[in-house]
């Protein structure tokens, strides 16, 4: 009887997982159906030129690209000014003040753009009829899609703004009890003429030399972070774009606000970012004077950072006849600069640690620094001998060198981890002597 009943169960079975199989081939076959479809919607001629396409540089700086996509069975010319939009949608959507020369002269310049997209469409939907007819008709539209790249150019000439400098959209709040930054805000931050910013270089003022006293694990407890990073143009040889942060919070603000807003700058946007240090800490005390001494000092160390940044789409460039904003950074963005106040956790000389070399190849040494994970350290030891593997065999010069390096692969190190590089504790050495 048991035999009779598993011999049922086995023929169930196989049922089940033949009917199965069908349904799956079934399945199979109909997304194969459809696949082929999606790739015989354009064929011939306008497949040959699906892949023509045409990166710029425009006259404010920003980049772009002009290119083809598809449209059921045909191919619509198509421009890319965040977010993409068909190439005539988005020109004719750009209002020009013809009030003045110049503006007369890029009205001109819109309807030179018009024309020749109408003629690249024309040139696009004209039926070649030998290899030959399509060669020499691909080599002309690659000549129209140059042309009418340098006439899109000039369109958004004042568009993007210059990046707002001190004094013209850039603003700084007076700076907290005559020591440290309060507050900025930029109207235009851009990449177009954006001035150069710098790492801290400010001679350390008493307040601070006090709060440097207190280490952590053989570096400093506190870091001055920047309000406006240097990396965005913030200088670091002022103290209004300067304030005491952990190490930990100097982390946090680079991953929650300032990564995003460097990316948005780099893809060439329009952002106005603020930053705000809130202040208001209460008073501790200890009866070890030094611990005491820099409890004192620590009244004038922020709570918190309060950020927001929008990226900005001027109307005449974003398609719709109308300024757009969207959210980088969302306001009222906290970033905590949590600190321990308890006597025992105050470190006035830092725990010893063996040195450590970067360039040492000992991913258990380097994965021991404080912040640096596995990945990371295994990051570095690739990025030294990727570097010593080309022909010039040089060291790194500098933290900064190491973290915006670039391997022959294209990999690059996150922002996170350029952080993390460019703030290793004391006891780290790029290389041994």
């Amino acid at each position: 009887m048991l035999t009779r009943v598993r011999e049922l169960v086995d023929q169930a079975l196989t049922w089940l997982v033949n009917r199965a199989v069908d349904t799956g081939m079934n399945l199979l076959d109909r997304v194969m159906a459809m696949g082929r479809s999606v790739v015989s919607s354009v064929s011939g001629w306008l497949r040959r030129i699906l892949g023509i396409e045409k990166s710029f540089t425009a006259d404010d700086g920003s980049n772009h690209r002009l290119y083809f996509a598809e449209r059921g069975t045909d191919l619509e010319l198509m421009m890319n000014p965040r977010p993409a939009i068909a190439y005539e949608v988005w020109v004719r959507n750009i209002i020009i003040d013809t009030t003045s020369p110049a503006g007369q002269q890029r009205e001109r310049k819109k309807n030179q753009a018009i024309a020749k997209a109408r003629e690249i469409d024309a040139l696009k939907s004209s039926t070649a009829s030998e290899v030959s007819d399509e060669e020499q008709k691909s080599a002309r539209l690659r000549i129209l899609m140059d042309e009418l790249s340098t006439l899109t150019g000039a369109l958004f000439a004042g568009q993007r703004p210059a990046c707002s400098t001190e004094g013209n959209g850039l603003n700084y709040s007076t700076v907290y009890n005559g020591l440290y930054g309060s507050a900025m805000e930029i109207n235009e931050l851009t990449n177009y003429r954006q001035p150069a910013g710098s790492v801290p270089g400010v001679s350390h003022h008493s307040s601070y030399a006090i709060l440097n006293q207190r280490r952590n694990e053989g570096g400093s407890y506190y870091v001055l972070g920047h309000l406006l990073n240097h990396n965005l143009g913030g200088t670091g040889r002022d103290w209004k774009n300067l304030t005491p942060l952990t190490r930990e919070a100097n982390r946090a603000h680079e991953h929650i606000a300032e990564a995003r807003v460097k990316n948005a700058v780099n893809a060439g946007n329009i952002v106005k970012y603020k930053v705000r240090a809130e202040y208001g800490r209460g008073r501790m005390t200890s009866s070890n004077a030094t611990i005491n001494e820099i409890k004192s000092a620590e009244i004038n160390v922020p709570r918190r950072l309060v950020c927001e940044a929008e990226m900005i789409t001027p109307s005449d460039m974003s398609g719709n006849n109308r300024e757009m904003r969207s959210w980088l950074v969302p306001a009222g963005t906290i970033i905590d600069n949590t600190i321990e106040q308890n006597d025992s956790s105050y470190d006035l000389t830092g725990i010893r640690h063996a040195i450590v070399y970067l360039n040492s190849g000992d991913i258990d040494a380097i994965s021991g620094i404080a912040g640096v994970d596995r990945r990371l350290a295994q990051k570095i030891i690739d990025a030294w001998r990727d570097r010593m593997g080309r022909p010039e065999r040089l060291r790194f010069p500098s933290y900064d060198g190491l973290a915006n390096y670039e391997f022959t692969d294209g990999r690059t190190f996150t922002p996170i981890q350029k952080t993390i590089i460019n703030t290793m504790p004391d006891y780290v050495r790029l290389y041994q002597n």
